[in-house]
């Protein structure tokens, strides 16, 4: 296991800076499958690299087939290699021709928008203008990551710096939740998002909800779990649902400066549980900075406490709308829930 007998599949030789990680990940695989059946049967990771100060490595899934399994195939790569101690993937969608593969190519770029790091394959010759059919559902789902991006880069610099799979399978979130154990078909993106891609062309899934209420991002359907629930769903659809106890970070400004994801920052919590904190954490564009909300509901009273982002805040209370006074600001009801800004650290909110 050398520089002239191995190279990765990017062309780079296991002792430059970029693949350094990668390369001592590689050695501890061959050394202990070396130990255990033999070195004609031991074996590297192809694909592997670390970027910067990334301290964990990252792999591209790259579609074996320009199919609907291979959707299924690379979404098992996923999880595996998730687990193995590779803790951020990018998702390659095939090359399709336009006109008869749209529907699939809209599945595809969806499972890549839903990843912490995709790409939507399209070439001069079939350019992104050239799948009408898809143009319309791509751009509702870059935006919904556009607005997300302050969730989708915190689950990336866990992976890059703790070492926490972006892509989680279920069994690693709800580990004494043994029903999580066989499946994979769909994923957590980081701690509080469930993905299930669709993987065949009858629209249909199946996929399980563990226990609690989850609502459906795109709907705000509730789900109680746990259970397995099947859908047919139409081409705009994905099932994205957000865990119990959790709170979603938007924000409402393009992002020009390194502190701009702490600035006009909107919190949407979801199903909060009594006597039970919710958290999150939210990091500057170059990692440097941070802001943590905390939540805590207790009966009637719910405490707001921020650090670290700017004044201008918003907080969303999924399905609640019976917030009776708040610290600050005047409640808005809608058909969500209820909606408050505030500036200060601390919100109090009391329910009726």
């Amino acid at each position: 296991f050398d520089d002239s007998e191995v190279t990765f599949s990017n062309g780079l030789k296991p002792s430059e800076a970029g693949n350094y990680y990668a390369t001592i990940f590689n050695e501890a695989i061959y050394d202990v499958v070396s130990r255990v059946k033999g070195h004609a049967n031991a074996m590297t990771i192809f694909n592997a690299a670390s970027i910067g100060s990334q301290l964990y490595p990252y792999t591209n899934i790259i579609p074996e087939t320009d199919d609907y399994n291979a959707i299924s195939s690379s979404l098992r790569r996923a999880l595996s290699i998730g687990m193995s101690g590779i803790t951020t993937t990018n998702i390659d969608t095939p090359l399709l021709a336009p006109g008869k593969n749209d529907a699939l190519f809209i599945r595809w770029a969806q499972f890549a928008l839903l990843s912490p790091h995709g790409r939507i394959t399209v070439s001069a010759k079939t350019p992104l203008s050239a799948y009408k059919n898809a143009v319309e559902t791509i751009k509702l789902y870059s935006n919904m990551r556009r607005n997300m991006i302050s969730q989708f880069y915190a689950v990336n610099f866990d992976a890059s710096n703790l070492g926490v799979p972006a892509v989680r399978s279920l069994a690693l979130e709800f580990n004494r939740d043994y029903a999580t154990r066989l499946i994979d078909q769909q994923y957590m993106l980081g701690s509080s998002l469930m993905v299930v891609p669709v993987t065949n062309p009858s629209n249909v899934v199946t996929y399980y909800v563990p226990s609690g209420i989850w609502t459906n991002l795109l709907t705000r359907e509730k789900i109680q779990g746990p259970c397995f629930k099947s859908s047919k769903l139409d081409i705009n659809n994905v099932p994205v649902l957000v865990r119990p106890n959790s709170i979603i970070v938007t924000s409402s400004s393009e992002v020009t400066g390194n502190n701009d994801l702490l600035n006009n920052v909107t919190f949407t919590v979801f199903e909060l549980s009594d006597k039970d904190i919710a958290a999150t954490e939210v990091f500057s564009a170059d990692g440097s900075r941070s802001g943590v909300i905390n939540i805590l509901r207790e009966g009637n009273r719910i405490t707001v406490r921020t650090d670290g982002f700017g004044t201008n805040k918003r907080i969303i209370l999924s399905g609640i709308k019976n917030v009776v006074s708040a610290s600050e600001s005047i409640p808005s009801t809608s058909d969500f829930g209820t909606t408050i800004d505030f500036t200060a650290k601390e919100l109090i909110l009391t329910l009726g």
